[in-house]
């Protein structure tokens, strides 16, 4: 967090939480904050920041800055629409009638999110997952599945786990279903990917105008 940012977040979290910062270091004085917040809202989510699961080629703040530069901000929205089918996200999600309906439907996404958020639940799928998206453990014929369970109305339960694989199990042999904390999304999305690769998927999914589609130079490697 730049200084800057620092200091507009300490005047935020004074003000809102009513307790003044008592000298410590922006971070001491958030444990401060964080145990009124769980104190003050015992049903909510905890007040933490995102966690890295794993090794990431990128971290979240090398991969925003890049997005913000100039160079991340010309992606190929026709290039991003082919990696959001082989980067297998089309296997949860739908663009404009693309893609698959068990995950949250992208379309108007640039409308609800901003890039640095829609960033954060890609680096970090795991630290906010909504109720409707929630993943399940479903235990049957002694083995467990872990993904977004849904009901086709034919008497079975499919699973579709991190791995973007689909699996069938009839409802009457399922022994135990319970949910988890670990989001149905796999952590390192994007580590398969290129910079240019990165700048193409969010290309397609923050601004799919064709415009300048042919007008980019490629670098090797990136």
């Amino acid at each position: 967090m730049h200084d800057a940012e620092g200091e507009l977040a300490t005047k935020l979290l004074t003000h809102w939480t009513g307790i003044p910062n008592s000298g410590k270091t922006l971070d001491e004085q958030l444990v401060t904050w964080q145990k009124w917040y769980g104190h003050t809202f015992p049903n909510a989510p905890a007040a933490q920041l995102p966690q890295e699961v794993g090794q990431n080629k990128w971290s979240y703040e090398e991969l925003l800055s890049f997005l913000d530069s100039e160079e991340g901000t010309s992606g190929n929205p026709v290039n991003g629409s082919k990696i959001f089918r082989t980067a297998q996200c089309s296997k949860c999600h739908r663009v404009e009638g693309q893609g698959e309906r068990l995950g949250p439907d992208l379309t108007t996404l640039a409308n609800r999110f901003q890039k640095k958020e829609v960033l954060e639940s890609i680096v970090y799928p795991s630290h906010v997952v909504s109720d409707q998206y929630v993943s399940r453990a479903v235990v049957a014929g002694g083995r467990t599945y872990v993904g977004i369970a849904t009901r086709d109305g034919a008497g079975k339960v499919i699973i579709l786990t991190a791995g973007g694989e689909k699996v069938q199990i009839e409802e009457q042999e399922i022994e135990e279903v319970h949910t988890t904390s670990v989001s149905a999304m796999p952590a390192g999305l994007l580590n398969q990917l290129t910079l240019d690769q990165v700048a193409d998927l969010f290309a397609f999914l923050i601004d799919r105008s064709p415009a300048n589609v042919a007008g980019r130079t490629r670098k090797p490697g990136r």
